[in-house]
């Protein structure tokens, strides 16, 4: 739920933000975007790893935001790896906020992908910080996905059980291919980021 007078940013690029005037300081909630599946058609890739989120405080200024784009999917036999998530930042003439983003699935029979961690540069307080959670690896069930701050990185696909356990969102990593019911191989994408500022008084 949106605080008062805030601004949202869930399309990947780069963006600027100016506080209102009169505002000392903005709150911000960053979600770094999450990291694409693996690619199999034999076995399950890992999935994606899932964009850290974090809550801080900057002092008011102008501002630039950032947001991650989630990674690809690992795409053929040769690309079988998913691509990392990339970071989403928040950075004002007094501090940056930084969340990282998860890290891409692995290829058949590896593991998934690092969660995204959170860092606080200057003057930023840090109110919360959440990193990523790793997505499965490729030998997961699909209900055995790690849950994190920001629930968390997708899980491997499970061939024994049938499944295709791909799944994305923002700040969540791509799951894992399963080969039964996807024939292509080819991973999910990752979760974009997603910035909030909320100007405070």
């Amino acid at each position: 739920m949106p605080g008062p007078g805030a601004t949202i940013y869930s399309t990947p690029g780069t963006f600027p933000y100016t506080a209102p005037v009169g505002t000392t300081w903005i709150e911000v909630v960053v979600i770094g975007a999450g990291g694409g599946g693996g690619y199999s058609t034999a076995a399950s890739g890992g999935g994606g790893g899932g964009g850290a989120l974090v809550t801080a405080l900057l002092p008011a200024s102008t501002c630039t935001v950032t947001v991650g784009a989630g990674g690809g999917g690992g795409s053929s036999a040769i690309d079988s790896a998913g691509v990392n998530g990339l970071q989403s930042t928040v950075s004002c003439s007094a501090g940056v906020v930084i969340a990282g983003g998860g890290g891409g699935g692995g290829s058949p029979g590896a593991s998934g992908g690092a969660g995204g961690a959170a860092t606080f540069l200057g003057a930023a307080v840090g109110v919360s910080s959440h990193g990523g959670s790793s997505g499965g690896s490729s030998n997961s069930s699909c209900g055995m996905a790690a849950v994190g701050g920001n629930s968390g990185g997708g899980t491997g696909g499970d061939t024994g059980a049938n499944l295709n356990c791909s799944s994305s969102g923002a700040g969540v990593g791509g799951g894992g291919n399963s080969s039964t019911t996807n024939a292509s191989g080819g991973g999910s994408n990752g979760g974009n980021g997603l910035v909030e500022v909320i100007p405070l008084s």
